[in-house]
């Protein structure tokens, strides 16, 4: 698999546990502290559309979605097959972006998409009762790379991205990949 291939799965399973995320459950709390549902769905969808401005070296602002006022699944649906389409024309993963991280290419910002759609698809199953949408092997793959991506950023309590936490013997490869994220895994 490429790694557009492996954020399209991503992406996907994003997509499938915001589909069967009921209204009532978007005021819930999430794992994410600083966010609800409805507040990090709005994060994932905000953040694929500055990405896709990013990309396509438009301003960010002009590009955000009109959700929470529309299907949230559509918008991010709709949100990610932009980017998709962007990442994927000739040039885009060799090209160079300036990111708040940095100066990265294409590669980088797929797998940075590819991480916020793994972790936040834990948060939002935590949140609302749902199962992982990944197979094991596939979580592993998002692990590797979530090391490759922290690797080289600050973590501290309360920042963007929480110190590794400890892994509960037995954890699926999707919560070891959340646990390294920064998230509290539930003891079994």
């Amino acid at each position: 698999m490429t790694a557009i291939d492996d954020l399209v799965q991503a992406a996907s399973g994003f997509s499938s546990v915001l589909g069967s995320t009921k209204t009532n459950q978007l005021s819930f709390k999430t794992p994410c502290s600083e966010w609800d549902v409805s507040e990090l769905i709005q994060h994932v969808i905000a953040g694929t559309d500055r990405f896709t401005a990013l990309v396509q070296l438009e301003d960010e602002t002009e590009q955000l979605r009109g959700w929470p006022n529309s299907d949230p699944r559509i918008a991010f649906d709709e949100s990610f097959a932009d980017f998709h389409t962007a990442i994927s024309a000739p040039g885009a993963l060799d090209g160079r972006y300036t990111h708040r991280v940095g100066e990265v290419d294409g590669h980088r910002l797929v797998l940075m998409r590819m991480n916020e759609y793994l972790v936040h698809s834990w948060d939002l199953a935590q949140a609302t009762g749902q199962p992982s949408p990944f197979a094991d092997s596939f979580a592993k793959v998002g692990l590797a790379n979530a090391q490759l991506i922290l690797s080289e950023r600050p973590r501290a309590e309360g920042g963007t991205w929480s110190p590794p936490r400890n892994i509960p013997e037995g954890a699926s490869a999707f919560d070891q990949l959340a646990a390294f994220c920064g998230r509290m895994i539930p003891t079994m």
